[in-house]
Formats: structure tokens, C-alpha cells, sequence
């Protein structure tokens, strides 16, 4: 199975570009927009079990500079059915 989900970060300010550079060094994480204006981000994370979406949470809300993150959107699917051709 694949899992996908959005989830938006806040964070504070100050750290906005440190929280986004580590998040780009994180495999499993894109970061999709940034708000500068309002100290959040996007990010879509992709992973083969909710519990590994779950982990990839955890470790983001665990940097001191994020004040929290909040999923928006989760979708599963198998992987055969996500490469298949849309007509």
C-alpha cells in the first residue's frame, strides 16, 4: 500500500528556513509552499504504512522549532493502481 498525505507545519519565524532545509533532507518529505507571513508550510509525505506516516509526524512535531503539525489530507492506495495509465 501506498499512503499519502498533506499536512501543514507551524512554526515559529525565526526558524522557518532551518525547519524547511531539514525537512528537504528527509526522503519521505516534500515541502509543497511556504507562508513566511504566517510561519506555516505544506509538506506531502509519502510511506508504505500509516504507521511509518505516523512516525514521519512524530519526528516532525519533535523539532524545537515546530509548533505543530496537523494532517490535512490522507489517501490510500496500492501501488499497481497509482502507476496505472488514466485513459
Amino acid at each position: 500500500m501506498l499512503h499519502i498525505c498533506s499536512m501543514l507545519v507551524r512554526l515559529f519565524p525565526e526558524h522557518l528556513h532551518a525547519v524547511q532545509a531539514s525537512l528537504s533532507h528527509i526522503p519521505a518529505i516534500e515541502v509543497i509552499s511556504v507562508d513566511p507571513s504566517h510561519s506555516k508550510m505544506i509538506v506531502v509525505l509519502e510511506a508504505t504504512s500509516q504507521s511509518a506516516l505516523l512516525a514521519l509526524q512524530e519526528q516532525m512535531n519533535a523539532m524545537p522549532a515546530v509548533v505543530g503539525v496537523e494532517m490535512i489530507y490522507h489517501h490510500v492506495d496500492t501501488v499497481d493502481s497509482m502507476e496505472e495509465k488514466l485513459p
